[in-house]
């Protein structure tokens, strides 16, 4: 990586994750991952399975999670997904961002998994699903990702 080469905070615990099998690693690199409580549960090349626990700040008027929040729980594993392939100094960035929702998400802790279903060089597909503690899909979402890659000899 050269001097001026920024590394992707998140890519570089990602990293950790994957070649080192870290587990439940608190993601604290911005403020929006610490408010809803983010972590790393596991990580391997092409996956990633995070917990996060939005709490009721997040909740609107009828006692749900705003799906806005859910959509941005998706998008983050969405982009970690991709970051699970990539070597410092590179990144991924969602291009646009499909999502369903299934049933309400409540306050509290939830799952969301997340794949690389194609791994180009610079343009790769995700596909995530947020699950209840119970194990029921409340919400799935897609989102090709640009893919900031180092060039290859």
């Amino acid at each position: 990586m050269t001097q001026n080469q920024y590394d992707n905070p998140d890519r570089a615990v990602i990293a950790a994750c994957v070649h080192g099998s870290a587990k439940d690693i608190l993601m604290d690199s911005s403020p929006l991952l610490k408010a809803l409580n983010c972590q790393i549960v596991e990580a391997s090349d092409k996956r990633i399975r995070l917990r996060f626990q939005p709490d009721a700040a997040y909740v609107q008027g009828n006692g749900v999670v705003c799906g806005g929040v859910v959509a941005t729980m998706l998008d983050f594993a969405l982009a970690f997904a991709g970051l699970t392939t990539c070597e410092e100094g590179e990144s991924a960035v969602s291009i646009s961002l499909n999502v369903n929702y299934f049933g309400p998400v409540m306050p509290g802790p939830v799952i969301v998994e997340a794949i690389l279903a194609t791994n180009g060089f610079r343009v790769a597909q995700a596909e995530a699903k947020l699950f209840s503690p119970d194990g029921s899909v409340l919400a799935t979402a897609t989102s090709p990702l640009a893919m900031k890659r180092h060039k290859r000899a």
